[in-house]
This record gives structure tokens, sequence and C-alpha cells, in this order.
């Protein structure tokens, strides 16, 4: 990976990092947001060019990416190789530490951390923060859309494939004022908002369409839910959500257990019908391969759900489809044979994990779910 980023660094396709970097000032510390995977190679090319031109200066990581390798990052030094440092969560009030600390000539906080060090902190955060949206005219998309949340964590917190109990730790509400001001610049400038937290609860939604009022259009994720009836999707539809997505996950009966996320097929099918009423457009995620179930059993299953969204009058929805990655920092993850799961490769720099079917070994405890079977009524 190094190498890779040796040479992308010396590549043309790193000429409009260069001529940015060039037309900076001298810094004390550049801050790289990583936030998926696919960013590590760009931002260890970035580091590299930032290190030739300004080596004085601290290189500091952070991100959603970053923050699910804290454990890999504070075991093994050659992380550093071109990071100084790493800072671990949500990271508004360390960030400011950190720079005081940098503009005083004293040790940066201790939750701003070395690769290989071996013990690491999670960053102080301050969830009353509004993001600057500055230089909104220079928006590039058709339509400008403003980030926004009242929550961190998820309040379910069970799925066995999740990472984000590990990611952004234990469930936790944000003021809703912050949340306010980008409905109000949005309304201000045509756009939309859209709500990034994890999962919002029924009690959340209920609140936020209260206080935005149709303002502007709106989209936020929570889950399958008998809460989410029809009079309150209407409700919800007034007060201008336009779209919900929500994680379904699997509708085997086998495959819920091993995610621990049990939804029958009556209730999905209410809320698809309660969605197509009220005029609110779904993005459903979905995953396939889950160990222990029987691929035939999950393609005839993905085929009905897929035929129920094709078919139901009025509605509009994605299905987002992918296969079951197995993360370092979800349950599944971390207790693979818990799981009916055996990894067989890591790789430096990715959560992801080669793995196999394995004997469970430890029982999986039976979920319930209300209105029968996994399967949707024909």
């Amino acid at each position: 990976m190094l190498q890779a980023a040796r040479a992308l660094a010396a590549s043309e396709f790193a000429e409009p990092w260069t001529r940015l970097l060039r037309a900076q000032a001298q810094p004390q510390v550049v801050g790289i947001s990583v936030m998926y995977a696919g960013q590590v190679l760009s931002a260890l090319a970035l580091s590299r060019l930032a290190r030739e031109r300004w080596p004085h200066a601290m290189i500091v990581w952070g991100g959603a990416h970053v923050t699910a390798l804290a454990e890999e990052i504070a075991a093994h030094a050659i992380y550093g190789e071109l990071v100084d440092r790493f800072v671990f969560g949500y990271a508004e009030a360390t960030w400011v530490e950190l720079l005081d600390a940098v503009a005083s000539g004293r040790e940066p906080p201790p939750e701003v951390c070395r690769a290989g060090q071996r013990r690491w902190l999670r960053a102080k955060e301050d969830g009353t923060v509004v993001p600057a949206f500055d230089d909104l005219a220079r928006y590039a998309g058709r339509r400008l859309t403003l980030p926004a949340q009242v929550s961190r964590g998820c309040s379910y917190g069970k799925c066995t494939f999740c990472t984000y109990p590990a990611i952004e730790a234990q469930a936790r509400a944000l003021p809703v004022a912050p949340a306010l001001e980008a409905v109000q610049l949005a309304a201000a400038h045509g756009g939309v908002v859209s709500f990034k937290d994890s999962f919002l609860p029924v009690a959340l939604l209920d609140e936020l369409a209260e206080r935005i009022a149709g303002r502007v259009r709106w989209s936020a994720c929570t889950r399958f839910s008998s809460e989410l009836d029809d009079a309150r999707l209407q409700k919800l539809a007034a007060a201008g959500c336009a779209t919900l997505e929500l994680g379904l996950e699997t509708l085997t009966r086998a495959g819920q257990r091993v995610a621990r996320k049990a939804q029958s097929g009556p209730l999905v099918q209410a809320v698809l019908r309660g969605a197509a009423q009220a005029g609110i457009a779904l993005v459903i995620n979905y995953m396939m391969g889950f160990p222990g179930v029987e691929r035939q059993e999950e393609e005839r299953t993905l085929a009905d759900l897929q035929r129920e969204l094709r078919e139901l009058p009025g509605l509009r929805s994605h299905l987002e489809l992918n296969d079951l990655q197995v993360e370092r920092g979800s349950a599944m993850g971390r207790a693979p044979a818990e799981h009916g799961v055996r990894v067989i490769e890591r790789w430096p720099w990715s959560t992801v994990m080669a793995w196999e079917p394995a004997p469970v070994a430890q029982t999986l405890i039976p979920l319930r779910a209300r209105g029968g079977s996994g399967k949707l009524p024909r």
C-alpha cells in the first residue's frame, strides 16, 4: 500500500493535489478525514505530498474508517509511516484542543494517538457544534443537500454484522437546535436535509416532524417497526419527510437469527403499503450470504421481496442489495465462531475480513417477530 501511495503521489493523477498544496501557506497541522476504505490510498498519497512540502507539519488522520481501525492502528507502528497522529471518534472538542496545543508548543492531548502506542482513547466530542456551511454557491449538485444529526450511535445496537457500536460508541441524543439551523439554511436555498443518524427511533422522527413542519423535504434512517403505521407515515409525509432508509437485512428466519434482527413478513408488507399510500420513498438495505442459510432460500425470499416492491401500487423504492461482509469491529468479527463464521484472512487498512461458514460454537438464541414467519404473504 505504501509503494502504491508513493507511485500515485509521483503520477499525473496527483497534480491537482500538488497545485492545491502549493497554494497553501505553511500549516502546523494537516488534517485528513478517511471515511471509508476506498479513500486510504489517496489519503496516503496526499500525506506523502504534504510531508514532502511541509516536513515539520503534523499530519493527523481521523474519520469513520480510521475509528474502525483504532485497535489495529494502536497495535502496529507501521500505520504511522506517513501519519504522525490519529484521532478516533467524533472529535469536535479534541480537534480544538489539538490546535491550541500545537499553537502554544504543548504536547497534543492524549486522545491524539500515535500508531503502535498500544493504548488509545476515544476523542472528545461536542454535539452542539454546527457545521460551517460556507460557500454554498459553489455546491456542485443539482440540489443542495445539507447533512444534520440529532443523535449519535444506534439505540438498537444488536445487529451482529454492524460496526456502528464500535465506531460511534453508546447511543446518545444531541441537541435539536443545530439540526434546525441546517433546516433553516436549506429552506432559504431551496435545498433538502439528510439526517445522517445511524438509526432514528420513532420518537425522534415524531419530534423532527413537529419541529420541521414541512419547511423542507428531508430524509432519515430507521427500521421496520409496528410504530410506523399508516397514520404516522402520513404525518411524517405531511411534515416533509420524502425518503426513509430502512434496514431490513434479510427475511430468512435463519439469517435473522444470525443477524439478531427479527422482522416479520407481514410487518414489512404493512410498512411498504403505508409508505406507498403516504408517498414516502423507501431505500431498503438487504443482504445475502448469511452463514447457515441455504442460498436457494435467500434467493427465493429475495425474489418475493422484489416482486412486492415492483408490484405494490404507488410505491417508490430502491433495494440496496449487498453480500454480507464480516468487519473487524462487529460482534461477528470479534467473536466469529459464535456466529458461524471462520475468518481466513485480514488485510492492512481494511476493516473487511475474508471469511467462510463454520460450525456455530454457541447456540444462537431464537428470535421471535410479531406477525409470523419471515415470508411475505401472497
